[in-house]
């Protein structure tokens, strides 16, 4: 008998009511990743640790048996995970059969995450995986462009029609429970409102993130956990809350815990930069190898023990391989002399820098073996790409974790750099250059440790660029002291606060802030003691100059840069009155000169660009991108048109960092490099690249119809009565059929091509994104003649239209109906 299907907190409680959550993150927060972070904890304490997985497409989840298969793993091969797993088929599973994902030994409890604004494809991408996970999660945070674009994560947040459709058709229809990760509202009310719509749709648990839509890259800032706190406080106590935002180490998560009284924490990108904080430091005296802590006790995980275990799980799980010998890590005491001995070498480490950077790739082969290498890689063709998550994901990783050693030791950056997924011996390679350089560093450290603790101990108060002293709370400096560590230990990277951003240049205020500050001084009521704390908001010097601006008059205001106490609290307005504005001379003459005409219609454009700006709030030229604005466009200009057959494409499809990554459309080649996120390796949509899959873009089968022949596509929009034949019923079709059923194709031959107008629009740049044509496809004559013809793939044929679908019912001269 099945068991009853539990909710809320007496769901989580049966999950042991795990106090450490590891975020979901987009190609990121994969089976071995999840391992590593759990292996920092004892193995009775491993399940206390809640993960997600990284976030998957719904619709492609679906749809795409080739996308399932490189992003879910729960069977071991050769075993396929099926599209809709049913009971007669999971009886058949052995305890054996279990793999990687939501394996029940080694990567449980699991959420899995999707992203979706349609609840059918959510349902049947949640169908798959249930039988793997303890709950199914829906992505309502994601604030990045591509999730602008496709109407998901943190842009559902508007529609709350949509998002309770999505919850209550999993609620409802899954045998495990569903839960939300979402962001914090412009208001405490409004969050709290949307908060109880979450949980009135059926969610047991709410994850919610302390920054608003708008706050990423430069301008994440903090996250408010006074927010979370009061909905802690506004919602029912069976309420379960996780906390996300601020986690920068372990010692964050208690504090957060308090000052939120949240149930749960989870970390995101505190856990990509260090993956054992979710553990306890080891008492001091017990570091082992592992372990560095310095004199002042400050201490953490060594960037190269962490990817020892991170490079074993991916020997032994992914891989399936025994794992490779490897000598003890290096400790700077007698041990040394047994590590020295172990690697075939004595310690010469006298200061001599030269011996660590040359040696970039450890014994690079010699010019006559890389000959012969390439011309037997030649031989064997381009070799396939690696789309398994778990190996995509190594190289950012790897980076995430040796951040603060790859900035002084830049052979490392250098070879990892060059690291390709699934080229294991190539991160063997880092991690044997990682490893002397943090040999080197503890050596250093042990000749002159002040010399790194005086370093990490720098600062004071935190300062502006322009020398005024800035409070702790607008400040990351105070964060980047309690954090810094030597180069050789994991620790967190400490993004700048926005008003650091806007002074230091990386980031500038936007138009509409920029229009409150100046209305805020014009208004002629800038208090003296509030211009400094404007100026800091506006990344200027404070004690400037201010315009602050009457009706009749612009005067500028030299603001004292030490006031009394009474200065300090008086206004400082210009005088409207008494100052009269200089009338321009009568030159006896009314004619209009080209130089005014020109003004004029200068005045003209800019107000026309402003206005653009206003209603669009991203474009002042109402959307259009003229080419001679964008550079890589000119750029493609003066170059000339390239022409490139279907094969030298595909040596662009991003596998290849130094080239740019294109895609074709119906003969057309596009350069997508600005997204590489988009479309590289690991992207969502780098099935489309390095190739022309316009019959893909019609039918919306990314995996089979990756291919540009377009010949029977419009039956995608022909309704589904209307015959394929010149027969129907057993006899031929009249005159009058057949025109009829013409017209029906000549509508949808229309349809494609309107639809294959508005993907060209979009690559050319008209969405927005710095998308540019670069040439043609070149292909033979009678090409496509030698291509098998190809059938309306299964989920288009599915999504064909009724005829009640059609506007007018076109299968009706088919049905008796004239």
């Amino acid at each position: 008998m099945a068991q009853p299907k539990l909710h809320g907190r007496a769901f989580y409680e049966s999950l042991g009511s795990p106090k450490y959550v590891l975020a979901p993150m987009v190609d990121q927060s994969e089976f071995a990743w999840r391992l590593l972070t759990r292996s920092f904890l004892p193995p009775e304490l491993r399940t206390s640790i809640l993960a997600y997985s990284p976030m998957l497409h719904a619709r492609m989840f679906a749809d795409s048996p080739k996308y399932r298969a490189a992003h879910f793993e729960p069977l071991k091969p050769p075993l396929a995970l099926p599209q809709t797993p049913d009971e007669a088929h999971l009886k058949t599973l052995m305890e054996d059969d279990a793999y990687l994902d939501g394996n029940p030994k080694i990567d449980r409890p699991l959420f899995v995450q999707f992203c979706a604004n349609d609840p059918d494809a959510l349902f049947e991408a949640a169908k798959v995986v249930q039988p793997y996970c303890d709950a199914v999660d829906l992505n309502l945070g994601c604030p990045q462009g591509i999730a602008k674009r496709g109407h998901y994560g943190a842009f559902l947040q508007e529609d709350w029609d949509t998002i309770h459709k999505l919850i209550n058709t999993l609620h409802t229809g899954l045998a495990i429970p569903v839960t939300a990760k979402m962001r914090v509202l412009e208001s405490r009310e409004r969050t709290l409102d949307y908060a109880k719509m979450l949980l009135d749709a059926g969610a047991s648990i709410i994850t919610v993130h302390g920054r608003q839509r708008e706050q990423k890259g430069h301008n994440t800032g903090l996250a408010d956990w006074s927010v979370l706190r009061y909905l802690r406080e506004s919602l029912p106590p069976e309420t379960v809350i996780f906390a996300n935002g601020n986690i920068l180490q372990h010692d964050d998560i208690q504090q957060c815990l308090e000052e939120t009284k949240a149930d749960g924490i989870m970390t995101a990108e505190g856990n990509l930069y260090d993956p054992s904080i979710f553990a306890t430091p080891p008492p001091v005296g017990q570091e082992g190898r592992e372990y560095w802590r310095g004199r002042d006790g400050k201490g953490g995980y060594r960037v190269d023990a962490v990817l020892r275990r991170y490079l074993d799980i991916t020997h032994q799980y992914v891989f399936g391989e025994d794992l490779p010998m490897r000598a003890p890590l290096f400790l700077p005491s007698h041990a040394s002399l047994e590590y020295a001995a172990a690697n075939g070498n004595s310690e010469q480490t006298n200061g001599n820098k030269r011996s660590l950077e040359d040696t970039t790739e450890g014994e690079r082969p010699s010019k006559k073996q890389r000959k012969e290498e390439a011309k037997q890689k030649k031989k064997g063709g381009k070799p396939e790409k690696v789309t398994n998550a778990n190996l995509v994901a190594m190289q950012a990783h790897c980076f995430h974790i040796l951040r603060p050693l790859v900035s002084k030791h830049h052979n490392v950056r250098d070879a990892l750099a060059r690291s390709r997924a699934g080229d294991i011996e190539a991160y063997e390679n880092v991690l044997t250059l990682a490893e002397a350089a943090v040999r080197e560093g503890l050596l250093a450290y042990e000749a002159n440790p002040a010399e790194f603790e005086d370093a990490i101990a720098e600062g004071g108060e935190a300062e502006s660029a322009a020398g005024v002293k800035v409070p702790d709370e607008e400040s990351s400096d105070e964060a980047v002291r309690r954090c810094k560590r030597p180069y050789w230990v994991c620790q967190p990277y400490v993004r700048p606060l926005p008003k650091e951003a806007l002074e230091k240049g990386s980031m500038q205020l936007s138009k509409k802030m920029m229009k409150k500050l100046e209305g805020q001084q014009r208004s002629g009521s800038v208090k003296v003691g509030e211009a400094d704390e404007l100026a800091v908001k506006a990344g200027v010097a404070p004690g400037g100059k201010v315009e602050a601006v009457g009706e009749d008059v612009q005067q500028e205001v030299k603001l004292p840069e030490q006031l009394s106490e009474a200065e300090k609290e008086a206004v400082v307005k210009v005088p409207t009155e008494g100052t009269k504005p200089t009338k321009a001379k009568k030159t006896g003459s009314n004619n209009v000169g080209v130089v005014d005409v020109l003004r004029i219609l200068g005045g003209l454009f800019l107000l026309n660009c402003l206005l653009s700006y206003f209603i669009t709030n991203d474009s002042v030229l109402w959307g259009w991108r003229p080419w001679f604005i964008r550079p890589g466009v000119v750029m493609r200009y003066m170059q000339g048109p390239i022409h490139l057959t279907d094969a030298d494409l595909a040596a662009y499809d991003g596998s290849d960092p130094t080239k740019p990554i294109y895609l074709a459309l119906n003969g057309t080649i596009y350069d997508v490099s600005a997204g590489r996120r988009i479309y590289g390796p690991g992207g969502s949509y780098n099935v489309f690249a390095g190739k022309d899959a316009a019959r893909g873009f019609i039918t919306g089968c990314f995996a089979e119809d990756g291919t540009p022949d377009l010949r029977g596509v419009e039956w995608t929009y022909v309704p589904t009565d209307v015959p394929e034949g010149n027969q129907i019923n057993g006899r031929k079709l009249t005159g009058a059929e057949k025109t009829a059923r013409e017209q029906v194709l000549r509508g949808a031959r229309k349809q494609v091509q309107d639809t294959l107008v508005g993907w060209s629009k979009m690559f050319n740049g008209e969405g927005g994104k710095d998308y540019f044509e670069v040439g043609k496809v070149a292909r033979e004559e009678g090409w496509l003649e030698k291509l098998p013809k190809r059938e309306l793939c299964a989920p288009a044929q599915k999504a064909r239209p009724k005829p009640q679908d059609a506007g007018q019912d076109a299968g009706a001269a088919y049905r008796g109906g004239r």
